[in-house]
């Protein structure tokens, strides 16, 4: 039997958080909400660079180097994609991704001040 100075016991009695928080923005109103604009513009991108180029998604996805389910999904904002299927997406058509922050226009509670970055030299 384990003692409770064991750092195994630990790991095998409880299951480690996610690192990039899970999915608990589902579970706030306005978090979801801003997910879905965030996905609605994404997939909004993704349509309109794969048109530009006269693209099918499978020959974009071909581009891409993913597969065309994974573009399927992304333009039908089926899941929650990863950075790198955006940044593949993008790149295949010529383009990059720019991702910026911002104090959202309303959140109850939220009293940070806003983010102030170093210049850049």
């Amino acid at each position: 039997m384990a003692s409770t100075d064991d750092p195994t016991k630990d790991r095998r009695s409880k299951p480690a958080a996610p690192i990039h928080g899970g999915r608990r923005w589902k579970d706030d109103p306005d978090r979801a909400a801003a997910m879905e604009r965030i996905l609605l513009s994404l997939s909004g991108d993704v349509h309109a660079l794969r048109e530009l180029h006269g693209w099918s998604q499978d020959e974009m996805a071909h581009a891409a180097g993913i597969h065309p389910d994974t573009l399927g999904n992304l333009e039908k904002m089926r899941d929650d994609p990863r950075l790198s299927t955006i940044v593949s997406a993008a790149y295949a058509a010529g383009y990059e991704v720019e991702i910026r922050f911002r104090r959202p226009r309303r959140h109850p509670g939220f009293s940070r001040p806003n983010l102030t970055l170093p210049a850049r030299s």
